[in-house]
């Protein structure tokens, strides 16, 4: 879990340049078997992202003093 939240914190930092105006979107891609025989594997996956980007947000994140929101987009 701990892994996942760096990488989603690494990925606000790389686009702190970006970063100007009011808060603003990042979206988190999750690409896992949502459908079919790993289903119940990918919803776990999906699931825990879900959860990592729920607790980023509930921390309410700056990136260059501008408030950052995470979103989670699942593809299956």
């Amino acid at each position: 879990m701990k892994t996942l939240l760096s990488l989603i914190a690494a990925s606000a930092f790389c686009i702190a340049p970006l970063v100007a105006g009011a808060q603003q979107t990042v979206r988190i891609g999750v690409s896992a078997p949502l459908t079919g025989l790993g289903a119940s594997n990918g919803k776990d996956i999906e699931n825990g992202v879900r959860l990592a980007v729920e607790e980023a947000n509930a921390q309410h994140l700056n990136i260059g003093g501008q408030p950052v929101q995470f979103e989670l987009a699942s593809v299956d």
